[in-house]
């Protein structure tokens, strides 16, 4: 019998823990065959290239994020369960995690995976049970706090944190998985905001370049009340790359601004 499956009939889990507040999963595996010429009109068809294997998926923001910290070098496996069926990867290192928000909205995350194990339906793992205190809050825009020189007087409407983790595989004859998978540093964070001016002057380029504006900037996300911080995301030493002014009649003028931070 044929039936939909819908959001209700699905949950993914990372690392043995059910992940809260899910919008949206993609996960897909690419074999690379291709056509080998042989002489005598005859021809072979064979993997050419590495085997691509990758994981997406955005949230809410709904409490404090464990994911946040596979920024480093640790490896996670995970799978999403629908009904009796679930589609799973072994072996994914985070590549991209980005956090985000704007007036009116509720802060959003979203993360990228490749992966260099196993891939595809059949895989899955024991779920362990929630933690006490699985409280769950929603972090809107009220209740984001940030700690930048340019939030004291002017009025920041909205923010796109990113982490970039590259990975370098080491492969060996013989296995179609890599033997080691290495973190290049240093991992690149960039920060986005877009402000409405009140008495912010942007600095003009020539003086960046020779004294570049460096800032070591928080965000808190808070619950309802905002006596509890959810999530912090930070930006140390970072530096300000670029400028974008806007003026316009239909809106209030604005400024956009990115910086960027190197970790080590």
């Amino acid at each position: 019998m044929y039936g939909r499956i819908t959001y209700a009939d699905q949950k993914l889990v990372i690392n043995h823990q059910e992940i809260s507040g899910v919008t949206d999963f993609n996960g897909d595996f690419d074999i690379p065959y291709e056509n080998i010429d042989l002489m005598g009109g005859n021809f072979a068809a064979e993997i050419q290239g590495e085997i691509a294997r990758n994981i997406s998926f955005s949230r809410f923001l709904t409490k404090s994020d464990s994911l946040k910290y596979l920024t480093g070098e640790a490896v996670c496996s995970g799978f999403v369960n629908y009904k009796n069926y679930s589609f799973g990867f072994q072996s994914g290192y985070l590549t991209n995690y980005n956090a985000s928000c704007a007036v009116g909205d509720i802060a959003e995350i979203s993360t990228e995976f490749i992966v260099y194990g196993n891939i595809g339906g059949g895989i899955d793992h024991p779920i362990l049970p929630p933690q006490n205190n699985e409280n769950i809050y929603v972090a809107n825009y009220g209740n984001i706090f940030i700690s930048a020189s340019q939030a004291q007087s002017n009025r920041i409407i909205s923010f796109n944190y990113s982490v970039s983790c590259e990975r370098i595989p080491i492969f060996i004859l013989g296995s179609l998985n890599p033997t080691d998978v290495f973190l290049k540093k240093p991992i690149i964070i960039d920060l986005d905001f877009t402000l409405e001016i009140d008495d912010y002057e942007s600095r003009n380029m020539q003086e960046l370049l020779c004294t570049p504006e460096i800032q070591n900037i928080t965000i808190d996300l808070k619950n309802c009340d905002n006596s509890q911080i959810i999530e912090s995301f930070h930006a140390p030493n970072s530096k300000l790359i670029y400028t974008n002014y806007n003026g316009s009649t239909e809106n209030s003028a604005n400024i956009e601004l990115s910086f960027r931070s190197f970790l080590m």
